[in-house]
């Protein structure tokens, strides 16, 4: 997998070929008619890379961990869309998230999101990294909260 620093272009390529699983669970967050319009209002906000396989040089995966707010500066919001090239990838991704995540977890106590009940392969990827999956009464409807706190900056 190559990186490079996000650009609208690579962004809306994403987008436009999510995996059915990422596509359905913007869908359900932002509604049919414009989910791709509202996500790229959202993640456009953030620096973050985009994973280019290596093989077709196209765009397969973006994502990131952004502070929840200035007042939460230890809690990190999650993230990660991607294409259905990502199948061609995961051994290498999943070792190149392990990485990042070493990264993140000197950042942040407590890393979290909501995820689309429906978003399987999504949720087997956060199970390997250690996160626990509730359903609360905050979730938007179809969706749970999954979270991980980090045992190296907290308390043990």
């Amino acid at each position: 997998m190559l990186r490079q620093n996000k650009t609208n272009k690579a962004v809306r390529y994403i987008l436009d070929n999510l995996r059915f699983e990422d596509k359905q669970e913007l869908i359900a967050k932002y509604g049919k008619r414009k989910y791709k319009k509202k996500a790229f209002a959202d993640i456009k906000k953030f620096n973050f890379d985009i994973g280019i396989d290596e093989i077709t040089h196209r765009p397969f995966i973006m994502g990131g961990c952004n502070t929840a707010d200035k007042n939460n500066p230890d809690i990190g919001i999650v993230w990660l869309l991607s294409t259905n090239l990502v199948y061609n990838n995961g051994f290498s991704l999943l070792k190149i998230i392990k990485k990042e995540f070493e990264i993140i977890d000197k950042k942040y106590f407590i890393t979290c999101n909501q995820i689309y009940e429906k978003n399987f392969t999504a949720k087997k990827w956060l199970e390997k990294l250690g996160y626990k999956f509730v359903t609360t009464k905050e979730c938007q409807k179809g969706f749970e909260y999954f979270y991980r706190i980090n045992k190296l900056k907290g308390l043990s």
